[in-house]
Order: structure tokens, then C-alpha cells, then sequence
């Protein structure tokens, strides 16, 4: 994959790396967006790397990109277009249209259009079933057909508007079909009288040779969608507008096999979607539809050791010539390199505030949820604070490390249930205090404490407990046999690591996430836990 490179309309004034790996921000922008916006030059495209999972997502013909908020879907998005037009960078206008060679791509960009889709899908809905429709009666078909004629329409305007920014060297017959179409010419030199029926046929005939373009050229067109946050997935309006979304995705790509959509959706919404996809094995099928966002260790390590050289060649270059000589030269993609960059910058190991000694490495992986946002944070910080300390940004010591996971907590924790809020307000704002007795480990039987919790949020969820685990903040032990010996850690499986879904049992062991244990002060119990730490199951710390 290719590194991006965005322009929003206007020039953008050159960016260096200087200006955006800063001593107040060692490791740049953890919004990847800030960068994409910002960015106009090679040179910083340094920050944007060629990633395997955004690789494996990009060459899956999958409708459903499915992501945590700082999962990285804004950069998903900028890599398709990026891919699919054949570039290097990607112009990514808000919405954009690029065309290269023979593929039709098509950006649309969720609030500043898809938005508008949606209220006209509603609107045309209500015209067909009356100003009072009821909404819970409306078929997935229905609005299935209704999206197709708009998204069609938003191809036809992309086609139309290129034709007139960038004009025709050649006279290509759909792009004149769509020209005519979009001036209603043929209906008025045919004298037609302009009826739904009419305007249904004549588009059909503009996507007919759409279509015969796309066979005869072997190209594509691309339907990239940006992520569906924000929506009000409690209306029975929305819900019934998704579905039909859903279905025409699914049908747009199995009647068009040259058409291909790629649509972003934030993990919270999910649960609120799936019911209703049309059809569970062939629309929501995990092996057939959805690609996950969902980060590999190395890769993180990967972004914020490549960032972290980039500063440190900027800022150190003059003090320490010879460190930056020995770091210039490693390829910090291979596995041996990785592990000798941070032998340089950071210490093996560091002693929690329990006292305990922890991997350095393992220390910061079960302080996140295995996002890149997470990552930036906490290095970036600890970098920071290291550097007040001690005077210099060669090093970052065992002190800024543990106080730079202590400091970040309440803001991991609040990134974390920001999305969740709209959707269970009343499940966010007290179940910090309902569980305040809890300690970090503990036994299902525990949970008959807690019984205020399932009865004041009946109204927004069926179990809270397993909406919890959904969001991040409960896990379970993955064995269920109690603390051993000879290890501090507990392995435990949360929503972003586990296999299956979690049951509940009165012996059995459940967790809290450490940002949360940690952020709402839930103690250890040594002589129920034995001091141990739970980390996340199957995710390695080793370099």
C-alpha cells in the first residue's frame, strides 16, 4: 500500500516534520485525520506507514469496516482512496470524487452528505406511506430501493461534476449519458412528460452503460462511505433507513460484480445494525462482510518507534550524532531491529505502584485497549515527562513511564465510554459508583451487590453486564481455576481480544479493564487476588 497524502480543496502551506513532531508533542498528532488535513508534502507522509491490517482490510471485497473510535478508520478510508484511484496520496475532497484511467471512485463523506441521504431516503419513504408513516412497518425493500436510486444519483453528479473540473479528452458514451441525464436533455428533446416512471427508466439506461463500461474496461466503481458515527440508533426511523442500506450494499455488489462498497462503522453502533442485517449468513457473516479493525502489537510498537526516531533525529541530532547514527540504519519493520530500538529508549523492565516489577512492554499493553491512539498517548506523554526529568530525549526513564500510565488513565477511560454515552447514558454516568466496592478481580457472586445497576438501566439495555464487556470495561478470566503461583499476571479476555461472547456464573472470575480499575481507584485484594495484575490473553509482549 501506498503512503497517503491529502489535499482538502485549497493549497495547504507546506508541513515539515519539524512542524509536526514538536517538543510539546514528540509524536505528533494521535488524530490521524490532523495529520491528513494538514499534511502537503513527501516528507511528512513518514508519519502515514504502509500497515499489514490496513492491507488485509483494503484487498477484502468486505462492505463493513467495523472499528473503535481510534481504531484508525479516517485512515482506512484515506488508504482506499489512495489505493483504488492508483496513487501515491490520495485528494480526499469533502465529499471527493477521483477518477484514474477507468475506475469510478466515489468518497462520500458521512456527515457533510451521507446525512443528507439518509433524511432523503426518509423523506421519500414518508411521500410513498403518507407524512404519518409508520416507520416499524416500512420494508427492508423498500428502503433498499430508495437508496439505490440515490446513491446512483450521488455516481451519476460525481461523473457530471469531474466532467466539468477536469473535462474529456474522449467522448466516452456513459459519460455522456450521464451528462444528458443530469441536464434532463433527453427529456426535453423527446418531449417526455418527467414522471417518477420515466426518470426510474431513463436512470436504469445511464447505469446499464455504466456498467458496460466498467466489463468492457475491467475497472471499477468505488463506493467508499466514512464512518457512520453519531446516528440516532434508537429511532425506529434510523433503524428502518440502515436496513434498507444494508440490503442495497449487499445487492449492489452481487447484481454489479464491478462495483464494490467500503463503509465504516464504529464498533458501538454495531449491536444496533446487526439486527438488521437482512440476511445473518450472507449480510453479516464475520468471514463474508466484515473486516475488523483490530491491531496487532508489533504494528503499534512499529508506529511509535518510527515516530519516535523521526523526533529524535530533529531534536538530538546536534547532542548525541552518534545515538542517531546507530538508529538511522534500522529497518523497523523486522522484528530484531524493533526490539533493539527500544533497548536504546526504554528501560526492560519498571516497578508498578504496587511495587511489583513488570516488562516495560507488557506494563503499557494492559494499560490500553490495543488502539493506535492509545499508543501515541502514553509514549508522548511518558517522552515528556522523562525529558523534564532528566534533560534530555534520548531516554525515557522508568518514573515518567509509570507516571506517564497514571496520568493518562482518566483520559484513556473517557475515550473509551465517549462513544457509549449517547447510546447509555444512564449505564455510564453510574456505574462508577455502583461497582466502587468491587476489587479488579472478582467472582460472578459479586455482582448480587450490584443489583441497582440492572434495575436502573432496564430501559437501555436487556444486561449490563454484558453491555460492559461490550464496551471495554469487564472481562473474564480466561482460567477460571483462581490465581497461580509464579506469575503476576491474570490472562483474561475483553471485547477486543475475546473469541466468544461472556456468560455469567456465580464462581466464576471477571475482571476490570486496568484503565478503569485504575481511574476509579478499585483496590487490589492481596489476600483474595494475591496481588495479581490481569493483562490481556494471548496478546504477546515480546519484541
Amino acid at each position: 500500500m501506498a503512503y497517503l497524502r491529502v489535499s482538502w480543496g485549497a493549497p495547504l502551506t507546506e508541513v515539515t516534520l519539524g512542524d509536526l513532531l514538536t517538543p510539546s508533542d514528540p509524536l505528533g498528532p494521535a488524530r490521524h485525520e490532523r495529520i491528513l488535513r494538514r499534511v502537503d508534502n513527501q516528507a511528512s507522509n513518514l508519519l502515514l506507514y504502509k500497515t499489514n491490517l490496513f492491507d488485509e482490510i483494503t484487498s477484502r471485497p468486505r462492505p463493513l469496516i467495523i472499528g473503535r473510535r481510534g481504531s484508525g478508520k479516517t485512515a482506512v478510508v484515506n488508504a482506499l482512496l489512495a489505493q483504488s484511484a492508483g496513487k501515491n496520496y490520495s485528494y480526499a475532497e469533502n465529499p471527493g470524487y477521483i477518477q484514474n484511467n477507468n475506475n469510478i471512485i466515489v468518497f462520500i463523506n458521512s456527515w457533510s452528505y451521507f446525512d443528507s441521504l439518509v433524511e432523503q431516503v426518509g423523506h421519500d419513504i414518508a411521500l410513498t406511506h403518507g407524512p404519518a408513516v409508520d416507520w416499524t412497518g416500512v420494508l427492508p425493500e423498500t428502503s433498499a430501493r430508495v437508496w439505490s436510486r440515490h446513491i446512483w444519483r450521488a455516481i451519476f453528479q460525481r461523473i457530471y461534476d469531474d466532467s466539468l473540473k477536469v473535462g474529456q479528452s474522449k467522448k466516452q458514451e456513459y459519460i455522456t449519458a450521464v451528462k444528458n441525464y443530469i441536464s434532463g436533455r433527453d427529456f426535453v428533446v423527446n418531449g417526455t412528460d418527467i414522471t417518477n416512471g420515466g426518470l426510474d427508466s431513463a436512470s436504469g439506461k445511464v447505469r446499464q452503460k455504466i456498467i458496460e463500461h466498467l466489463v468492457a474496461t475491467k475497472s471499477k466503481c468505488i463506493l467508499i462511505i466514512d464512518s457512520l458515527e453519531g446516528y440516532p440508533v434508537h429511532s425506529p426511523r434510523f433503524s428502518k433507513v440502515i436496513s434498507g442500506f444494508l440490503r442495497f450494499i449487499s445487492d449492489f455488489q452481487d447484481s454489479h460484480p464491478n462495483c464494490r462498497v467500503y463503509c465504516c462503522m464504529p464498533e458501538e453502533i454495531e449491536p444496533f445494525v446487526a439486527q438488521h442485517y437482512p440476511n445473518t449468513h450472507k449480510d453479516g457473516s464475520k468471514a463474508t462482510s466484515i473486516s475488523r479493525l483490530q491491531w496487532r502489537t508489533m504494528d503499534l510498537l512499529k508506529i511509535v518507534a518510527k515516530r519516535y526516531r523521526e523526533f529524535l533525529k530533529l531534536h538530538l541530532s546536534r547532542e548525541d550524532s552518534d545515538f542517531i547514527d546507530s538508529i538511522q540504519g534500522l529497518n523497523l519493520d523486522r522484528k530484531d531491529d524493533l526490539k533493539y530500538f527500544f533497548s536504546q529508549v526504554i528501560p526492560e523492565t519498571v516497578r508498578n505502584k504496587y511495587g511489583q516489577e513488570e516488562n516495560t512492554i507488557a506494563y503499557i499493553i494492559r494499560h490500553t485497549q490495543l488502539l493506535p491512539r492509545e499508543f501515541l498517548l502514553i509514549f508522548s506523554t511518558a517522552i515528556l515527562m522523562s525529558h523534564r526529568d532528566i534533560g534530555s530525549w534520548r531516554y525515557i526513564d522508568e518514573k515518567a513511564i509509570v507516571g506517564a500510565i497514571d496520568f493518562v488513565e482518566e483520559d484513556l477511560c473517557n475515550q473509551i465510554l465517549t462513544p457509549f454515552r449517547p447510546l447509555y447514558p444512564v449505564l455510564c454516568e453510574n456505574v462508577k459508583s455502583v461497582v466502587a466496592h468491587l476489587p479488579p478481580i472478582f467472582r460472578g457472586r459479586d455482582l448480587q451487590s450490584c443489583k441497582k445497576l440492572d434495575n436502573i438501566t432496564k430501559s437501555e439495555t436487556v444486561d449490563c453486564w454484558s453491555t460492559l464487556f461490550s464496551m471495554g470495561i469487564i472481562g473474564y478470566l480466561e482460567d477460571e481455576s483462581g490465581p497461580k503461583p509464579g506469575s503476576i499476571y491474570e490472562p483474561a479476555r475483553f471485547y477486543y481480544n475475546s473469541v466468544k461472547s461472556i456468560t455469567f456464573a456465580p464462581d466464576r472470575l471477571y475482571c476490570f479493564h486496568p484503565i478503569f480499575s485504575g481511574t476509579w481507584n478499585l483496590r487490589n485484594h492481596p489476600e483474595a487476588t494475591g496481588m495479581k495484575f490481569v493483562y490481556p490473553a494471548q496478546i504477546s509482549s515480546e519484541l
